[in-house]
């Protein structure tokens, strides 16, 4: 299992998955990267899900670390 973005296996190191609203998981370093090249100018950014376009718009990059990790992907990659 990896994510779709870095195409990395999950792991609760270094390829953690977060999930966005819409359910779809990429890995904490995608998610980071995807809000740099989107950022706003102004601290935000709107990110559209790699696999269904749906936008989740961050306030700041901090809020990319909030969100959960989907542990039952960690639990299957690492098993």
């Amino acid at each position: 299992m990896e994510c779709a973005v870095c195409i990395r296996d999950w792991n609760s190191a270094d390829c953690v998955p977060k999930m966005l609203s819409c359910g779809h998981s990429f890995c904490d370093t995608c998610l980071h990267d995807l809000f740099k090249a989107r950022s706003d100018g102004t601290g935000g950014a709107a990110i559209p899900c790699p696999n269904c376009a749906i936008v989740h718009k961050f306030e700041t990059e901090a809020d990319i670390g909030k969100l959960t990790k989907n542990f039952a992907l960690i639990s299957l990659a690492e098993a």
